[in-house]
């Protein structure tokens, strides 16, 4: 069997995942999108599934994304960038991923030459359950399983990038 698809269909496709990916990304539901934008839970679903999305709709749900969301880093050795971004993160000793809201290279004891830093946007409430209990330090650190880190899109900052944040070395 055969499956084609026209171009005329990609747009609808395209349109339908990048809603579908900001929801997740807030751990919405397209009914809990459509009760916080008060429309119907029907056209949410509709909009998931390829339907017209008006642009003040688009930039709605993108604002409710951001206000439900948090960036968190993770440096990993340089060596494994590639698997990371390929295959997502691993369990490491602590049956975790160490995750927190600032990059920590000060607390990585790895030579800056030799690591690689990573970025993901995350849904905050679903973040607070893994939360490490370490208060004062100015930052904030998690532990997440891998599994479930890897279901947020990550992004490998650029050396120049996170060289020039004000924590960096």
């Amino acid at each position: 069997m055969i499956i084609s698809s026209s171009q005329a269909d990609y747009p609808s496709l395209a349109r339908a995942q990048r809603i579908s990916e900001l929801l997740r990304t807030a751990a919405l539901s397209p009914g809990d999108a459509a009760r916080e934008l008060e429309i119907d839970e029907l056209t949410v679903r509709g909009y998931c599934t390829g339907q017209p999305v008006p642009r003040h709709v688009t930039l709605a749900i993108e604002r409710l994304v951001h206000l439900r969301t948090i960036k968190v880093y993770h440096i990993a050795k340089a060596e494994d960038a590639v698997a990371v971004l390929h295959n997502g993160f691993r369990d490491g000793v602590d049956s975790g991923v160490r995750v927190s809201n600032r990059l920590l290279i000060h607390l990585s004891h790895m030579n800056p030459n030799d690591m690689a830093c990573f970025q993901m946007k995350v849904s905050k409430e679903w973040l607070l359950r893994y939360e490490c209990s370490d208060k004062g330090h100015g930052y904030r650190e998690f532990l997440v399983p891998a599994f479930e880190l890897n279901v947020f899109p990550r992004r490998r900052l650029p050396d120049k990038e996170w060289l020039s944040m004000p924590w960096g070395p």
